[in-house]
């Protein structure tokens, strides 16, 4: 049982947290408008592939208090699923707006797939905090071109990103398992926040005495990473 001041701490925490990401979302979208004037313009230079990676940065930056916000509703008990019917095209078609304008500074292209008359029910804004970070995070290791495709299987909605980089590394493969959690990769950054929210979103979503999962693997379309969002 949390004491008092754990209570407090935990509260001014998620507060600073919430405050944080309003300026980091400020900061964001700053730099997709300078990056949008300066594409407009024709410029290409060093300032530029450095302004996009700065951009880059701080979409991860966002992305990272927005689910340990979220985290700490989830853990406290102050955050209800919120599921509601969906046209899968649509919430394709938002999570790229939502990142649009860092994939075509970086010269990438995104490709969605889905049945334009496919239905889901989930609560789309957690999903979407999956989706766009999986999204951000593969930025950085594909060459050329992303696929976010959206089918459906065993009476499950299936929402898969894949790229076309060298793949997960075999410690994360290893990790795979629902409920699993790697260490922190102090050297390459990585904590496993991402893996660990998504996780945590999946197992949220329950129907008939099944429950949502997320995988990692090698492969797929494009040949590289591919990470698929499982929900009943």
């Amino acid at each position: 049982m949390e004491t008092p001041s754990q209570q407090n701490f935990s509260a001014i925490l998620a507060s600073s947290i919430h405050d944080t990401k309003n300026s980091v979302g400020m900061v964001l979208l700053t730099l997709e408008e300078m990056l949008g004037d300066v594409n407009s313009d024709g410029l290409h230079c060093s300032s530029v592939e450095e302004l996009a990676q700065l951009q880059y940065q701080t979409k991860r930056v966002s992305n990272n208090l927005m689910q340990l916000l979220a985290l700490y509703r989830i853990e406290n008990h102050s955050y209800s699923l919120q599921p509601q019917e969906t046209y899968l095209t649509d919430f394709l078609d938002d999570c790229y707006a939502l990142n649009a304008p860092l994939i075509e500074s970086r010269g990438f292209m995104l490709e969605l797939q889905c049945d334009s008359n496919l239905l889901g029910y989930f609560d789309t804004s957690l999903v979407s905090g999956v989706i766009n970070n999986a999204i951000t995070n593969a930025i950085r290791y594909t060459r050329s071109k992303l696929l976010l495709s959206c089918y459906e299987t065993d009476g499950c909605i299936v929402i898969e990103l894949n790229d076309d980089g060298e793949g997960f590394p075999d410690e994360m493969l290893l990790d795979k398992e629902e409920g699993s959690q790697s260490g922190i990769n102090f050297i390459g950054g990585n904590t496993g926040l991402g893996i660990y929210f998504a996780r945590i979103v999946a197992a949220m979503h329950r129907y008939n005495g099944r429950q949502g999962s997320l995988t990692l693997h090698n492969g797929g379309p494009l040949g590289g990473g591919l990470i698929t969002l499982t929900l009943p």
